[in-house]
């Protein structure tokens, strides 16, 4: 088995970080799930925000301190049908693809960088999400990493007792064991496949 490439995920199969601590970083820094600056206006004519997210992350409480009236959510099932509902003309102000997606989307002539001087801890994320390839180029970030970890492993331990499934011991690593030889099923997305290779 390969050693992971990224210092964060060295840091995180390590046991030196774990999902809920980079979920509260992220939240420290004041970082919300709408990632991508869409039109240079950030509200829409009716004054709210549009979201272009998850299902999931249109849950108004997620945003404490935030006026309910000034959000307006729209859920899309993958970052691929959000790049194209985009394409065929659909306005929002923020959009919420996976951190694999900007380069694509920036060719797509859709986004614009960040200005980070307006989110106040950018500074406190960890160097090595803020400077990945596909979110940092042009000398410009394009990307705000708002959430980590949200792909999850569901194990039958009636069928694998042998996995630890205590909290903490949890490790995207086990899906490498040889005993899950051709046992291992994924969701149908370009970017975990990315992620596994890249950590296999």
């Amino acid at each position: 088995m390969s050693k992971p490439k990224n210092e964060i995920a060295k840091k995180i199969m390590g046991g030196k970080l774990n999902r809920r601590q980079l979920m509260q970083t992220m939240g420290a820094a004041g970082l919300v799930a709408t990632t991508q600056f869409m039109p240079s206006n950030v509200f829409g004519a009716s004054g709210q925000a549009r979201v272009l997210t998850w299902s999931g992350y249109d849950v108004i409480e997620m945003y404490p301190g935030v006026d309910p009236e000034r959000l307006e959510f729209t859920v899309a099932d993958d970052s691929e049908s959000m790049l194209q509902k985009i394409r065929a003309g659909f306005q929002c102000d923020t959009a919420h693809p996976c951190n694999a997606d900007p380069l694509r989307w920036r060719r797509a002539d859709i986004i614009q960088p960040i200005d980070t001087s307006r989110c106040v801890h950018w500074n406190n994320l960890f160097p090595d999400v803020l400077k990945m390839p596909t979110t940092y180029f042009e000398d410009q970030h394009w990307f705000a990493p708002c959430e980590f970890g949200d792909t999850s492993i569901i194990v039958n331990t009636d069928a694998a007792p042998w996995v630890n499934t205590a909290p903490g011991a949890e490790s995207i690593m086990m899906l490498f064991d040889e005993r899950l030889k051709g046992k291992v099923a994924m969701l149908d997305s370009a970017a975990d496949s990315l992620y596994l290779i890249m950590i296999g």
